[in-house]
């Protein structure tokens, strides 16, 4: 069993349990514990919308997600050979008018890159949690490799 000082402990590695990390201070030592030895191939998301895209220009992975996903700045819905309506994001009131089609294995791989790169954050993946007994000062994570 190994033993792990965070000041945080997220179990899942998916998009919303990553973005703590960004905004926590550098200080707070945070463990993120994945079970899945691999990300899922399969996209349960199909994009970031602009304002998405403005956080993650705070932190400077806008451009990481930009390059690797497909600008749609418009969308139209059909149905039996009559178009029902058209969505247009030129419009919006943001630095980015398109919602940004991305599959979500690089939405994650991006992301955990981005983590790692966080000295303060270990990051284990592989590994399954199977019970958190937390104190009034600290809480122990005990689990092992999956």
């Amino acid at each position: 069993m190994n033993t792990f000082d965070s000041t945080l402990t997220i179990v899942g590695a998916g998009p919303v349990a990553c973005w703590p990390h960004f905004w926590l201070p550098i200080r707070n030592v945070v463990t993120l514990i994945e079970k899945e030895l691999i990300r899922s191939p399969n996209s349960r998301a199909i994009g970031i919308a602009p304002l998405s895209l403005e956080i993650l220009k705070r932190i400077d992975l806008d451009g990481a997600f930009i390059s690797h996903g497909i600008s749609v700045e418009f969308s139209e819905a059909h149905a039996r050979k009559m178009r029902l309506g058209k969505l247009n994001f030129s419009g919006i009131n943001s630095d980015f008018h398109f919602i940004l089609s991305i599959t979500q294995d690089k939405t994650e791989e991006i992301l955990e890159k981005a983590v790692k790169a966080r000295k303060s954050i270990t990051f284990l993946r592989g590994y399954r949690a199977e019970s958190i007994h937390e104190d009034s000062d600290h809480a122990l994570y005990i689990g092992h490799n999956a």
